[in-house]
């Protein structure tokens, strides 16, 4: 697993399950954050439908915000996308992260095309 930015020696971390709300949270960051053409392609899609929803540009926003995860899950594994990475974007990162005294530090790696730098999460509480 990785170690802290700016870190000079490798720290041992503790390797913690992370909660739900952490998970989602992880999962959306990644997924907006990714820049791969075809998640951009269902990320217009989504953002779309929701502008077509009732209430206003905030409450829209958020909607597309917190839906568009589970809502991109259920389009992939529906449509049966050809593509191994989207259907693993799909399913969201491991539960599992390294911890370095309260730092969190996920190294989320997306491949073909979908590379995150690891993602760091400042401090978890």
């Amino acid at each position: 697993m990785g170690h802290p930015v700016g870190s000079k020696k490798k720290k041992k971390g503790k390797a913690i399950t992370l909660n739900n709300d952490t998970m989602r949270k992880a999962h959306r960051y990644a997924l907006f954050n990714c820049e791969d053409e075809k998640v951009e392609k269902y990320i217009s899609e989504h953002q779309t439908l929701t502008d077509n929803l009732r209430g206003s540009k905030w409450a829209r926003a958020q909607n597309h915000s917190k839906d568009f995860i589970s809502w991109f899950e259920k389009k992939v594994m529906t449509e049966g996308a050809s593509d191994d990475h989207i259907v693993w974007l799909a399913k969201g990162p491991n539960p599992v992260a390294t911890k370095y005294g309260d730092m969190l530090s996920m190294d989320i790696v997306f491949t073909l095309g979908c590379v995150m730098r690891d993602a760091r999460l400042g401090t978890v509480g």
